[in-house]
């Protein structure tokens, strides 16, 4: 990855998207990129995260500015890899599961869809171990029958 290529990570305010932040810490560290946050809202006002005590702390815990935080509207998975597909992002950072995870499963259905859909390799991260759960690009992961 070349100085100026973008990580971009998929933020919800979750114990998984914290996983997947710290990750992408390392990976944009180790391989000279940059990190772009997403929080993708399906809220009827997109900003109303900024009235959340929690997510503000988790902004703020993280060394991050809400400036920093680009937000959108619409179905998470839909606006991640759309944003990647606009920015040319080298790679999507998510957790395994979200807010509103099953977590039995392996993987939450945001997560399985960015898999499916991203035009560039998704790292996902557990975040019991801040892990990747794979590593394998997207395009590798598109022939599993699920």
């Amino acid at each position: 990855m070349s100085r100026g290529q973008l990580l971009i990570v998929g933020i919800d305010f979750s114990e998984g998207s914290a996983a997947a932040l710290q990750r992408a810490r390392q990976l944009a560290r180790h391989l000279d990129g940059r990190l772009e946050l997403l929080h993708v809202s399906d809220a009827a006002e997109p900003d109303a995260w900024r009235g959340d005590a929690v997510a503000c702390s988790w902004l703020e815990a993280g060394g991050f500015d809400a400036k920093e935080l680009n937000v959108r509207q619409g179905v998470p998975w839909v606006e991640i890899a759309r944003r990647a597909a606009e920015a040319g992002a080298t790679l999507l950072v998510v957790g395994t599961h979200g807010r509103s995870g099953y977590q039995p499963l392996a993987i939450g259905a945001t997560a399985l869809k960015l898999t499916l859909t991203a035009p560039c390799p998704v790292t996902l991260v557990n975040a019991r171990g801040s892990r990747p759960l794979f590593s394998t690009p997207a395009r590798s992961l598109r022939g599993w029958s699920i």
